[in-house]
C-alpha cells in the first residue's frame, strides 16, 4: 500500500528541486478538494454523478441510487477498478449527455457544478502560488490557481491548450512569448484541458471534458507543428513532476507522459512524485516501478502545511550557507 508519510529523503529532493526552479507542479481536482474547513468544488466523480442524474432526469445522492456491481467471482475484488461503474467516468458520461441533448446543456451544468465565484483558493493553491516554480500545468477548468496567483502579486502567462491543437504559426509565436516569459522569470499557466473565463463566463474555447474531446486531444498533442509548445515541453522533461490531486489512471496524461518523459534516456529522467487521497495500490506499485513516479497516501491540506514548513527551513539554511 502507499505510504502516507513521505521519506524524509523525498521531501528533501522535492524541496531542493522547487528551489533550483527544476519542479512542475501539475493539479488536478483534487487540489480544490473540500476539507473540513475550506469549501472546495466537486471532484470528478461528483461531476459526473451530476450529469448522470440529468441525464435520468432525478435527484440522486449517490452512484448506489443508479446502479450497483454485482460480483460474481471474487478473485475480481483483487482488482477493485475494474468493478468500476462507468457512472464514474466523467469523459463518457459527458459524452452522453451531450448526446442526449446538445454540448450548451452539457457546458452549462459544468459551469454551474464546477461554479468558483465566491470561492477562495486552497491552501495548497496558495503555497503554490508563493514557490520559484516556473511552470504549472492544470487539468482544472476553474480559476482559483489564477487567484492564487494575483493574490500572491505573482506575475503569470497564461495558456490554453485548444482540443484541436495551435496554428502552426500561433503555436511558434506563442512559444516565443512563453521563452520570453521564462527568460524574464514569470511563471507560465499551462491550462492543458481548457479554462472557464473570468467573471463566470463560458469557455472561450471548448473545454476537454467528452470522451471525443480526449480522443482529438491526444491525435494532436504529440504533434510538435500543433501540440504542446516546445518551451513548456522543454520545462516538463527537464526536471521532477510533482502531481497534486491528480489520478495517474487518466489516458490522457499517461499518452503525454509516454511521449515525452519516456522518450528520454534512462539517465536523463527526474524521479517524480505524486500526492493523492487513497490512491490505488496497483497503480501505485506500477507508477513506482514502471515510471519512477512515487506516489503517497496524504491529505492535500496536510501536505501543503508540511511543504511551506520545509520549504522555508530549507530556504532559511541555503541562506545561512550562502551567507557563512
Amino acid at each position: 500500500m502507499p505510504s502516507n508519510a513521505i521519506a524524509t529523503r523525498d521531501w528533501q529532493t522535492i524541496v531542493e528541486r522547487l528551489h533550483a526552479r527544476q519542479c512542475v507542479p501539475f493539479l488536478g481536482a483534487g487540489v480544490n478538494a473540500s476539507s473540513d474547513d475550506y469549501e472546495g468544488l466537486p471532484l470528478g466523480a461528483q461531476v459526473a454523478l451530476r450529469l448522470a442524474a440529468d441525464l435520468v432526469t432525478t435527484d440522486v445522492a449517490e452512484f448506489d441510487d443508479l446502479a450497483k456491481v454485482e460480483v460474481l467471482n471474487e478473485a475480481l475484488r483483487e482488482y477493485p477498478q475494474l468493478l468500476r461503474l462507468e457512472l464514474h467516468d466523467l469523459a463518457r458520461v459527458a459524452f452522453h449527455l451531450e448526446r442526449a441533448v446538445d454540448n450548451p446543456h452539457l457546458m452549462q451544468i459544468v459551469r454551474n457544478v464546477l461554479a468558483d465565484e465566491g470561492r477562495v483558493p486552497s491552501e495548497l493553491l496558495t503555497t503554490l502560488a508563493r514557490l520559484p516554480v516556473r511552470l504549472i500545468v492544470t487539468t482544472n477548468y476553474d480559476r482559483l490557481m489564477e487567484k492564487a496567483l494575483e493574490e500572491a502579486g505573482r506575475e503569470y502567462v497564461p495558456v490554453v491548450q485548444p482540443i484541436g491543437g495551435f496554428h502552426p504559426l500561433e503555436l511558434a509565436s506563442k512559444d516565443e512569448e512563453l521563452a520570453d516569459a521564462k527568460a524574464g522569470g514569470i511563471l507560465i499557466l499551462y491550462k492543458i484541458h481548457g479554462s472557464f473565463q473570468a467573471n463566470g463566463q463560458a469557455p472561450a474555447e471548448r473545454i476537454i471534458i467528452t470522451e471525443e474531446d480526449y480522443i482529438e486531444f491526444l491525435t494532436v498533442v504529440a504533434n510538435e507543428q500543433i501540440g504542446i509548445p516546445p518551451t513548456i515541453k522543454a520545462e516538463m522533461t527537464t526536471g521532477t513532476l510533482l502531481f497534486l490531486g491528480y489520478s495517474l489512471e487518466d489516458w490522457d496524461f499517461r499518452t503525454i507522459f509516454k511521449g515525452t518523459i519516456e522518450k528520454l534516456e534512462r539517465h536523463e529522467i527526474f524521479k517524480s512524485f505524486a500526492i493523492q487521497k487513497q490512491p490505488s495500490a496497483f497503480w501505485s506499485k506500477f507508477w513506482e516501478k514502471e515510471k519512477n513516479v512515487v506516489i503517497y497516501d496524504m491529505d492535500l491540506h496536510d501536505f501543503a502545511v508540511e511543504l511551506k514548513k520545509r520549504y522555508a527551513e530549507h530556504t532559511a539554511k541555503a541562506g545561512a550557507g550562502d551567507g557563512g
